[in-house]
């Protein structure tokens, strides 16, 4: 009996001894509380404690740029405790980059070109969009301020909403012109936009020497008018009648022994008068031309009457037709997207650079394919018929398709993936590469673009800035008619002369433009140029330029490709 009882007793002493020894566990367990190096803990990220205990709490915090998603056990709460039962515990936090909302909109009146609502990680870039007015409109401004209607939002780090701004132009608006037939100007605003139902400001036509206003297109009679209640939109034309008239003569390259360099013409006193017939090598005469009206036959002899004096031109040219035609064919390649890593020209490490064209940029590049079609075949007045055709290219242009200069950095379409795949390259006989990177301008160019053999490059911004100097809205570049197109389409002729002299041994057209100076009068520089092309620019009293025998293909060249 007494052995049953203290083997009873030493059996419940043993299981409280093994139950304390549990529930205390001398050595106690640890909790680690870690991340997935995107973020830190605070509190205490290591806790030793005995069985039923709990952890004093604990936050996982983002580093910047991340934010909290979950713990290691799917807890979705930043900020923990836990309970100990029986075993070391780990916990571990994981983050992920934040995501903004990057969201674009118009007030009306316009449209955004472009992705117009765009996910975008912590510090990564936006994609480029364009607040594009809608006909009658303009843009002001976006929401938060900025007047570029292009933008591309960079360094993400927050949500970002903004609105495009629009106004009304024209709508309840009309349009009132005076314009003149040549013989006069008008005093006044010769352009006025007019509400519905108001009138105009005063105007006043004003003849040329030696001209009399004779009356406005719609029947007026007055040299002043004032047009009341405008219900539509209208133009009117001051019509002059000049009593006496002088023309210059323009030879065109032509030479004639006669010294005659212009002509004077009288209302009371309009004679018939022969006119020199001039020679030009390689070229026969077609007559003497006023516009696109004939003034003389091939013989001299004029075939118009006073109705020569009703014209505001006065410059009477030479009509010259080629005895032989030949043609160069001439390709404009332009990179609508770059997106590459280059170094930096001027010291700068590398540069991350992407540029995608508007929708401006490729209206004013196929403008410029046909300037460049007409100045061309103008200038060289049938002698060569220029073909020139353009490619947009459909890929990104990346590092590897660009060469690093001495002072730039600039593409030769020999180097572009797309275009040496297509096998367009061989087909021509100039190729020019057309970019543009105002964000990093002097990276890119110091001058207006860069010509090689057969292979030139042109800097868009150069078009730009050769508006933007003088204050003129850049939309204006799309009217064909517009006064500063001799200046724009200059570069594009400079660069493709390049392509050719330096096949063939004659660069010597820098050393044209700085006798003649430059000055911004670009008409002058494209006569240089016709010139030049034509082998009749003079340097040093020689003449130098682009020899006959080249367009006729009788010169040999050296290998392009």
């Amino acid at each position: 009996m007494k052995k049953a009882s203290f083997l009873i007793a030493f059996i419940i002493s043993l299981t409280i001894v093994l139950s304390c020894f549990s529930a205390c566990n001398v050595g106690g367990y640890k909790v680690r509380y870690e991340t997935d190096g995107n973020g830190t803990i605070q509190g205490k990220a290591v806790q030793t404690l005995n069985a039923g205990e709990e952890t004093s709490e604990v936050t996982a915090i983002p580093d910047e740029g991340y934010q909290f998603v979950k713990w290691s056990d799917e807890s979705r709460n930043a900020t923990r405790s836990d309970k100990l039962k029986y075993n070391d515990l780990i916990f571990t936090a994981y983050f992920e980059k934040c995501k903004y909302s990057v969201k674009y909109s118009s007030s009306g009146d316009g449209k955004i070109e472009g992705i117009t609502e765009q996910t975008v990680e912590y510090g990564r870039d936006a994609a480029a969009v364009t607040a594009v007015p809608l006909s009658g409109c303009r843009f002001i401004k976006w929401s938060d301020g900025s007047t570029d209607p292009v933008r591309r939002d960079t360094n993400i780090k927050d949500n970002i909403t903004v609105t495009a701004e629009f106004e009304r132009e024209c709508y309840d608006k009309y349009t009132v012109t005076y314009l003149t037939d040549g013989n006069g100007t008008i005093k006044g605003q010769a352009s006025q936009q007019v509400l519905v139902g108001a009138d105009t400001e005063e105007v006043i036509a004003v003849p040329n020497k030696d001209c009399v206003f004779v009356k406005w297109s719609d029947g007026v009679t007055t040299v002043g008018r004032q047009d009341y209640s405008i219900t539509e939109s209208k133009t009117v034309t001051a019509q002059f009648r000049c009593l006496r008239a002088t023309y210059k003569l323009d030879y065109k390259l032509g030479k004639t022994e006669s010294d005659i360099t212009e002509y004077t013409f009288t209302d009371a006193g309009f004679e018939t008068v022969d006119f020199p017939v001039p020679v030009r090598e390689h070229f026969t005469f077609g007559g003497w031309y006023l516009g696109d009206n004939q003034v003389t036959d091939e013989n001299g002899t004029m075939v118009v009457g006073k109705e020569l004096l009703k014209t505001g031109e006065r410059e009477i040219y030479a009509k010259w037709t080629a005895n032989e035609n030949y043609t160069y064919k001439v390709l404009m390649v332009y990179a609508t997207e770059i997106d590459a890593t280059l170094p930096s020209v001027k010291g700068n490490g590398n540069l991350d650079v992407y540029y995608q064209m508007s929708d401006f940029d490729i209206e004013i590049c196929k403008t410029v394919t046909r300037q460049m079609r007409s100045y061309l075949n103008d200038m060289l007045d049938g002698l060569v018929t220029f073909e020139i055709d353009e490619y947009f290219t459909t890929v990104p242009v990346r590092a590897d398709s660009f060469y690093k200069g001495q002072a730039n950095n600039y593409i030769f379409a020999e180097n572009i993936p797309e275009i040496v795949n297509l096998g367009i390259h061989g087909e021509y006989q100039s190729i020019l590469t057309v970019f543009c990177m105002n964000d990093y301008a002097y990276e890119f160019r110091i001058a207006s673009g860069l010509g090689g053999e057969k292979y030139g490059t042109v800097y868009l911004e150069s078009v730009y800035d050769e508006n933007l100097l003088n204050n003129d809205p850049l939309e204006d570049i799309l009217d064909i008619n517009y006064w500063r197109w001799n200046s724009i389409i200059e570069p594009f002729i400079h660069e493709l002369i390049h392509t050719i002299e330096l096949r063939i041994g004659a660069y010597s057209y820098h050393s044209v433009v700085s006798e003649y100076g430059r000055n911004g009068n670009n008409d002058l520089d494209l006569s240089v140029e016709k010139l030049y092309l034509l082998n009749q620019a003079l340097v040093e009293a020689g003449q130098v330029g682009i020899p006959y025998e080249f367009w006729k293909g009788e010169l040999e060249l050296k290998p392009a490709d």
